[in-house]
């Protein structure tokens, strides 16, 4: 064995693996790949990863090294100390390669990520947009009634007049059509969370918890009249597109790419919802409009959420808040509704019907 340029150098033969020609060879083991230079075959490159077999290297025996079981190519060299030089390039490669990979990739990694991340904030959420104009209100409802249900195990709360005093606040609401094309269903659960939430298509979700915490029936409609715009602008369906292309994503990662289960996980998180700050400000804002519309005070949300806000929203008990995160910002502005606020004007409840409304449940 010779060396040059820190190259080992051998005497070998070479087989094409087409014919049973023997070509008489060189054969260097460089960095990079095992090298063949003979001058029938010109030059051939090995890389190391490509070295599927070798053979040989006992007392006497030639060295066999080939690509791979099923390629008929191959180098035989007789100095058995060939297969030493040679396992000693592999356990290089095997162990730069454990090493290299991250280092390698990383720019690419950095801009996967990145790229991912760009779709999520500004790609998603236009796209979110568009698509859910277009979106068929039976989809809504479905997603809206998944949702319930996934609710109301706790129970619903029932009782003489409760269903028919929520109703008439709804219906007072959208009588002018500020409810858009939905048909509004109105769900109170027996849960003592003070809490309340719309789904897609018109479910109204409100937790007896938030009816105990009202002190008159205009809150309890400034509180319909905010989630209703939730609807009607279309937050929740948004928040669902939005999840659906990730969790469709992470779906094919596990395994399990079922369109049915991912809208079904959507729906499940719809429950702990919370909007996006524009979101709030918007159904704000024409919540409040929607309530001076029907002759309802405006000031009712804004006096129910500076309530929640002075008992520092801690406990289960004010879910609300932690969905509905009430910056001094907002507080302020709905505290100039509530100082331009007007009597209701057709009482929105009778004393009878509020008593019905918020009686413990049944």
């Amino acid at each position: 064995m010779a060396t040059t340029g820190g190259l080992g150098e051998w005497r070998g033969a070479f087989y094409d693996g087409v014919t049973a020609t023997r070509h008489d060879v060189v054969v260097l083991l460089d960095r990079g790949a095992v090298r063949v230079l003979g001058a029938e075959v010109g030059e051939v490159r090995w890389p190391y990863d490509q070295v599927g077999v070798l053979d040989g290297g006992g007392a006497g025996d030639p060295v066999r090294v080939a690509r791979g079981p099923d390629d008929g190519a191959s180098i035989v060299v007789d100095d058995p100390a060939f297969r030493a030089a040679m396992e000693a390039h592999l356990r290089r490669r095997v162990a730069g390669s454990a090493k290299r990979p991250f280092w390698r990739y990383l720019p690419l990694i950095v801009a996967v990520v990145t790229g991912l991340g760009a779709v999520y904030v500004w790609g998603i959420p236009a796209l979110a947009g568009r698509v859910a104009a277009r979106v068929p209100v039976e989809w809504e409802e479905s997603i809206g009634q998944q949702t319930v249900r996934t609710l109301t195990a706790g129970g619903v709360c029932r009782g003489a007049g409760r269903q028919e005093a929520m109703e008439r606040i709804i219906e007072r609401l959208t009588a002018d059509g500020r409810g858009g094309r939905y048909t509004y269903t109105v769900t109170i659960l027996a849960d003592p969370t003070v809490n309340a939430l719309a789904a897609p298509g018109g479910q109204l979700v409100v937790f007896h918890g938030l009816l105990a915490k009202a002190e008159s029936p205009e809150e309890v409609a400034g509180v319909l009249a905010h989630e209703v715009q939730h609807v009607v602008r279309q937050h929740g369906t948004r928040s669902v597109l939005r999840e659906i292309p990730l969790r469709l994503l992470a779906a094919v990662v596990v395994g399990d790419a079922g369109i049915a289960s991912t809208a079904t996980d959507v729906a499940l998180s719809l429950g702990s919802l919370r909007y996006q700050r524009g979101d709030e400000e918007d159904a704000d804002t024409e919540g409040l409009l929607m309530l001076e519309a029907a002759g309802v005070s405006p000031g009712g949300l804004g006096s129910f959420l500076a309530r929640l806000d002075r008992g520092n929203g801690s406990g289960p008990m004010l879910r609300y808040l932690s969905t509905h995160p009430s910056s001094a910002e907002r507080l302020a502005r709905l505290d100039l509704a509530s100082r331009a606020a007007r009597d209701t004007d057709p009482p929105l409840l009778s004393a009878a019907e509020w008593r019905a409304l918020t009686a413990p449940c049944g």
